[in-house]
């Protein structure tokens, strides 16, 4: 059984609209027909969606980023008076690929079924103002997309309140130690978004698994009777 490293799926990142040029419709199919990744707009603020495994650049992913925004203005596409302090860390999302049928089912009680083979914590919400407009919405921080006869891909998504504990500057660590850190996170909070009940890991097959998904489930106590919520604390 071969299982991966986890690896970064995306990163998306924003900055205030009157940075960019150009409307909405335009801009997202550039970045499509670049291959840079996705570009929407939202109220004040532009999105911006880049998969760190596609731009094939040496340094750390802040480096990349910097680059990233270096090609955005040479095409044109940045106001002159653009920031890179007006950046900010939208969400992440951590990807396992596990190569191992029966090791992770899924129950309704704390996921809703997107299609056939995918589930997603139903931590999901939106915040609305008293006219009813959006402030914002937290994305479910867990999805699970399950392949008959291979196996899963589990994807963490830290946004709204699971991307406070993430600053910027992390991204100018190592691949090596920004997973670590993720991984440390999502053993935390998983535990918020569901429970050993619903997200169902073998024990068994846990030992054939990736390492990390290994430590990172040891650390949400997923097997322990006492199992309970575990919250951020500071000298983690």
């Amino acid at each position: 059984m071969n299982c991966p490293d986890p690896y970064i799926q995306s990163i998306t990142i924003s900055i205030p609209s009157e940075m960019i040029y150009y409307d909405r419709r335009t801009l997202s199919n550039h970045f499509k027909i670049n291959q840079w990744g996705d570009y929407c707009k939202y109220g004040n603020n532009s999105y911006l969606l880049i998969n760190p495994n596609s731009l094939n650049l040496s340094g750390s992913i802040l480096d990349q980023i910097a680059h990233f925004f270096s090609i955005l203005n040479n095409h044109g596409i940045l106001s002159s008076s653009f920031s890179y302090d007006e950046i900010k860390l939208h969400e992440i999302k951590l990807r396992f690929d596990i190569s191992i049928p029966g090791l992770i089912f899924c129950k309704t009680g704390n996921f809703y079924k997107v299609n056939e083979n995918t589930y997603r914590s139903n931590d999901y919400y939106q915040k609305k103002d008293k006219n009813g407009w959006s402030k914002g919405i937290q994305q479910s921080f867990l999805t699970v997309t399950q392949y008959e006869n291979v196996g899963s891909s589990v994807v963490f998504a830290f946004s709204g309140k699971f991307i406070r504990r993430i600053p910027f500057k992390l991204l100018a660590l190592s691949y090596k130690e920004i997973i670590d850190h993720l991984c440390h996170l999502a053993g935390i909070y998983l535990t918020q978004a569901t429970d050993p009940n619903s997200f169902k890991i073998s024990r068994g097959y846990l030992q054939f698994s990736n390492h990390y998904f290994q430590r990172l489930i040891k650390d949400a106590n997923w097997f322990s009777p006492s199992f309970s919520k575990r919250y951020y604390k500071q000298n983690l």
